[in-house]
This record gives structure tokens, C-alpha cells and sequence, in this order.
């Protein structure tokens, strides 16, 4: 999936090689003002990939707003602030979810293009904020469930990389503290705060998605 985000700048040949990317099977979820900068920042009439996204560029969409799903979205999750966003007219993409109190005009579209699929949330991805499960249904709607899902209490992080034949994880936890300073000196050991102590976690791999593999092993930290 590609990720198009609210400050893309994107000059006719990123607009092209996105176009043919979706053509040939892709799919791409896009924020906001997509595709409406230039390389150089200056703004466009309409969506540079309008045709993509299903619909037109009809100026921004101020005041009060709330979202809102109509029967049939499939979408359950909502968002907890009320962002900014632009108003759009809806070409070939099918409406999820609407602003309610502006309009009903629509936030959320989905389209079909070539062998590919389009979702463009009329919102910055800000809005959203991290580990948002509305997020999660527009990704899961696109390229399906996560490969990977960590369950735990704190904040993990997992990167996936490949190294040969082998996928490697790195799990990485968020809520642990960096050693203090005062003065610009590290202070004395016996002085830090004692960091959390570790907890249990378990990883959830989708082999059906990964596709075959022989075993899968733990590599203790600082091993790899």
C-alpha cells in the first residue's frame, strides 16, 4: 500500500509512475491536500490525481464538524478531534463517511481505478492520531489485516526487514526512559530511575499472508 500524506509534493512524473502504480494493481490511501503541491509548493486547481481518488477539489470545508457513516460504510471506528479538512465532489468513488454539521459533505471515499483501489480521507492523516483503529479499518479495507500484531501493555514499535531468505523483526519498546542529565553530565548510575521492569509479549504472525515458511526463532536483543 502507499501512503500519500497531507504534504506530499509531487511533480508529473511522481503523478504518473502513482497512476500506473494503482493502474497495475495498487492501492493507496491519501490525506488532505494530496497531490495538489507541486514539487515546488505551489497549489494546483484540483487533485493532480483526481481521477484517482473519485473525486473533484471544491476549497476547504471550515466550521464544526463531526464524522459521520452512512448505512453500508462497513466503518465502526470514529475520530476523537474535529479536524480541519476540504471540501470534495464526489466523480466515480463510492462515500464511507461523511461530515456531519458541514454539509454532509464527504470525509472519507473509496475508488476504483484500473486493478487498484483508492481510499482519500478529506482530513489531514494527523487527525487520526497514532494507533488510531479508524486507520487500522482503512488499511485493513485496502491490503487486508496486519502480518504482524503485537499484544501487550505498553507502546511497541515492530520494523520487518528482509535479509536473504529470512524476515527479521525488531521489536522495539516505546515506554522505556533514556538516562537523565544535569548540567549536560550523565548522572551516576546508582542515581537513575530504576526502568520499568520487562513484561510478557506475544506476536501474532499471519502465515497465511506471508506466504510458506520453515520455523520462526527468537533472537535475544543485541544478537543480530
Amino acid at each position: 500500500m502507499l501512503l500519500l500524506p497531507e504534504t506530499s509534493l509531487l511533480d508529473d512524473h511522481d503523478i504518473d509512475n502513482i497512476r500506473d502504480y494503482v493502474r497495475k494493481g495498487g492501492t493507496l490511501l491519501s490525506f488532505g491536500h494530496g497531490s495538489l503541491f507541486d514539487r515546488e509548493g505551489r497549489l494546483r486547481e484540483n487533485f493532480a490525481l483526481a481521477d484517482l481518488f473519485g473525486c473533484e477539489c471544491a476549497g476547504t470545508l471550515a466550521g464544526y464538524k463531526r464524522l459521520a457513516f452512512p448505512a453500508g460504510s462497513e466503518l465502526a471506528s470514529t475520530l476523537s478531534l474535529y479536524p480541519g479538512a476540504l471540501a470534495v465532489k464526489p466523480t466515480t468513488a463510492d462515500v464511507l463517511a461523511e461530515w456531519k454539521y458541514a454539509g454532509d459533505s464527504p470525509a472519507i471515499l473509496e475508488n476504483a481505478y484500473g486493478q487498484g483501489r483508492v481510499i482519500y480521507v478529506s482530513a489531514e492523516e494527523l487527525a487520526f492520531g497514532e494507533g488510531s483503529a479508524l486507520l487500522g479499518e482503512l488499511t485493513a479495507r485496502l491490503i487486508g489485516a496486519p502480518s504482524f500484531e503485537i499484544h501487550g501493555s505498553r507502546h511497541y514499535a515492530l520494523l520487518v526487514n528482509r535479509q536473504g531468505n529470512d524476515l527479521l523483526c525488531y521489536l522495539l519498546n516505546h515506554d522505556t526512559t533514556s538516562a537523565p542529565s544535569t548540567q549536560g553530565r550523565l548522572l551516576k548510575q546508582s542515581n537513575l530511575p530504576q526502568l520499568e521492569t520487562p513484561e510478557p509479549v506475544r506476536l501474532t504472525i499471519r502465515t497465511d499472508q506471508l506466504g510458506d515458511f520453515g520455523s520462526a526463532e527468537l533472537i535475544p536483543s543485541g544478537q543480530v
